[in-house]
């Protein structure tokens, strides 16, 4: 967990939301969804993030690495999510931009949707065994209604 933290620290100087997330995160909220976080990053990392760009208060949970024994692909952040919830996985759409998210939500099994543009800038990956494949946060609400 430490060398996981430091990596966390270190990012934390350069992660950045999504330029869309607050817009499309207050649709969704005014809409009626109920909006959650699993992340593979720590706690801090991850409560840290959300405080500074105000974004917090649009997620009903919060999980992290720390929250779990197995990270993503493995389906425990995501079952853990569901049960604290209440939710049911065939009305769940779990949004990532990695491919252990969509390997992740394929575990569970529930619809998963790939945004293009996190960890597949660098990694070429295409997400092509998600649910639903995006290039802005901003084509999310199209794919609800």
């Amino acid at each position: 967990a430490a060398i996981y933290d430091s990596y966390d620290r270190d990012a934390l100087k350069r992660w950045t939301p999504y330029p869309d997330a607050l817009p499309v995160l207050g649709k969704l909220s005014a809409a009626g969804y109920r909006l959650g976080v699993v992340s593979n990053i720590g706690s801090h990392a991850v409560d840290t993030l959300l405080e500074r760009y105000n974004l917090t208060h649009y997620f009903e949970i919060i999980l992290s690495r720390n929250d779990v024994s197995h990270l993503k692909p493995s389906p425990e952040g995501l079952k853990l999510a569901l049960d604290k919830l209440c939710a049911s996985a065939e009305r769940t759409l779990f949004v990532g931009d990695s491919l252990n998210d969509i390997l992740a939500a394929a575990k569970v099994p529930m619809s998963s949707c790939f945004l293009l543009g996190g960890e597949s800038r660098v990694t070429r990956e295409k997400g092509d065994s998600a649910t639903f494949q995006i290039s802005s946060l901003a084509d999310l609400p199209k794919l609800l209604t």
